[in-house]
Formats: structure tokens, C-alpha cells, sequence
């Protein structure tokens, strides 16, 4: 269990001989009442006394765990917990060094979760050793041919934008989280290669592929529904966010998607209750679509790649 934000998060991770290339290698949930219930119900035997009114004998009863210290559990976790801020699943820097080592980085409250193991003797961990000019150059030239090659990219911005795309989720405890743009994939017609595009920043970012996210645009209503939306999202503590195939033509005009383009934690009422759990923000956001139009709050906080 950990804290995250002002809720109590669980993160189950699978064992490494069962994990997948293209599938997450945990899952986490945020425990509600019912869930922690049931958790401690099956972790430990829960009695009560009971005593016989007309014998006066005592004897000893099956019981669940206490519904006021399960709720109280819940709102208001152990601030012995560890801190999370983010999931990876792979490898990342900080401003001193490269993080291989699986498990809970209480430094940068991240908890890394590889979907490959990485051999930790064949990287250097405690220092970020500069590269010679040469590895630069072959570096560069492998995003920008080996995989951008083939992707009928417009013009050097929308490469520039695909290459930074790929280094997000791996640099960003570098700039202590702050918010990133939001990479929108565009074409003026369908086939081009917007979803193949997305997919490789992801599995260069991350190591694997992101399924992807349906949000609805435009009115007060849908706004609505974005926002309950964005607090399922984010309870999952995603690296990458990817919304793809958006209506041609639709506005992408929601309050609440611009509102958590530019904030490192997101607080938004849950359906059916009075209370907003605050989470962080750590995600790359992604978005394809034919021919959108952006509103003002939006445009200014997007980066395109043109197709």
C-alpha cells in the first residue's frame, strides 16, 4: 500500500516469470470501502466477544473488520505509508543518475515496475556518464531515421516534437514533473499513420503499448463527463495517456482537459460522493486525430505532429 495524494493506493505486481512484453506489470487500485474490506478480511481472522445474557457466558464470534476503521483507513492513510508520485515500467533519470533497480525509489517517490529487467551491472547507476559526440550522432540518427523514417512527417518541427515525445516519461523527475504539452497526431485524412506513430513513442517511452482512451469534447455536459473520465485515468497512475481517433472535425474544447494539461495533481469530485481525492499528474498525453480544431485554451498547450 502507499500514499497517493490524499488516498490510499494498492499496487499489485505481478512475478517477473509472468510478465508480458505488451501488457502492464501491475495493477493498482484505489481503496473504497468495499475493497479494503474485503482485502482485510481475507489478510487477517476478525472476532468479537459476545456474551450470553441469561448465562452470562462469553464466546467468541466470526466478524468483519470495523466499518469506522476501514473508512477512517481510507480517508485518511498512515502517514507511515510510503509516498507515491508515479509507476514506470521503464528506466529513468534523475538529475544525478539513471534509475535501473526495480522496486519503491523513496527518493523520488516512484515505484519502478520494468517490464524487461535490465541487467543492473551492464549500466552505470550512480553516475550519468556523458556521452562521446559519435553515440550522440548515432543516437539521433536512429529515432530520426531507423523509426521516424517512414512516417510522412510534414516539416523538422513535427520531428523535433517525436523525438522529445519519446524522452518524456523517462526525463521528467529531471524537471521535478512539471507539466508537459500535450502531443496531438494530425492528418488530413485517415490511413496516414497517426495510431502506428503513437504506438512507437509509447513503446520507446515505455516499453510497451498503451491502450487507448475514449474523452468526450464539446458542452457543458460532455465536460462533465470528461472530467469523471480523466479521475478514472489518472487513479491508474498511467505513463502515457493516448486518446485516440477523435471525430474529424470535432472541437476539442473541454475546461477540464485543459485544466489538467498544466497541473501536476488533479482534484475532481467521484461520482456519488462529496469527496475529490487529489492524485498527481505524471503522464505523457497523447492524441490523434483527422483535421481537429482546438480551442484557444487548448491550442496554446499543444505541440503538433503533422502527418
Amino acid at each position: 500500500w502507499f500514499r497517493q495524494g490524499s488516498h490510499l493506493l494498492r499496487v499489485n505486481i505481478l512475478p517477473k516469470e509472468l510478465r508480458q512484453p505488451d501488457a502492464l506489470p501491475y495493477s493498482t487500485r484505489v481503496e473504497s470501502k468495499e475493497s479494503l474490506t474485503g482485502k482485510l478480511s481475507l489478510d487477517a481472522c476478525w472476532y468479537r466477544k459476545v456474551t450470553d445474557p441469561k448465562t452470562g457466558e462469553t464466546d467468541i464470534e466470526d466478524e468483519w473488520p470495523p466499518k469506522d476503521a476501514i473508512l477512517d483507513l481510507c480517508k485518511n492513510p498512515d502517514p507511515r505509508l510510503p509516498e507515491l508520485d508515479a509507476v514506470l515500467t521503464s528506466p529513468f533519470f534523475t538529475t544525478t543518475r539513471l534509475v535501473v533497480e526495480e522496486g519503491y525509489h523513496d527518493d523520488e517517490k516512484v515505484l519502478l515496475v520494468p517490464v524487461l529487467v535490465v541487467p543492473p551491472d551492464s549500466i552505470n547507476r550512480h553516475q550519468i556518464v556523458k556521452p562521446a559526440p559519435e553515440d550522440v550522432a548515432e543516437a539521433v540518427r536512429f529515432l530520426r531515421v531507423e523509426l521516424l523514417g517512414d512516417f510522412p512527417l510534414a516539416n523538422e518541427a513535427s520531428c523535433a516534437h517525436a523525438t522529445g515525445a519519446m524522452l518524456v516519461p523517462m526525463t521528467r523527475r529531471i524537471h521535478h514533473g512539471s507539466p508537459t504539452p500535450l502531443i496531438a497526431i494530425c492528418a488530413k485524412m485517415p490511413g496516414a499513420g497517426k495510431t502506428l506513430l503513437a504506438n512507437s513513442i509509447s513503446m520507446v517511452a515505455t516499453g510497451r503499448l498503451t491502450p487507448p482512451t475514449t474523452l468526450s469534447f464539446g458542452g457543458a455536459f460532455n465536460d462533465a463527463e470528461t472530467r469523471r473520465t480523466l479521475n478514472s485515468v489518472l487513479s491508474e497512475t498511467p505513463e502515457v495517456v493516448l486518446l485516440d481517433n477523435i471525430r474529424e472535425h470535432e472541437p476539442i474544447d473541454a475546461p477540464g482537459f485543459a485544466a489538467v494539461l498544466t497541473t501536476r495533481s488533479w482534484s475532481d469530485r467521484k461520482v456519488g460522493t462529496s469527496t475529490a481525492p487529489e492524485v498527481p499528474v505524471n503522464c505523457l498525453w497523447m492524441l490523434t486525430a483527422n483535421s481537429p480544431v482546438f480551442s484557444p485554451e487548448v491550442a496554446r498547450r499543444t505541440l503538433l505532429i503533422t502527418l
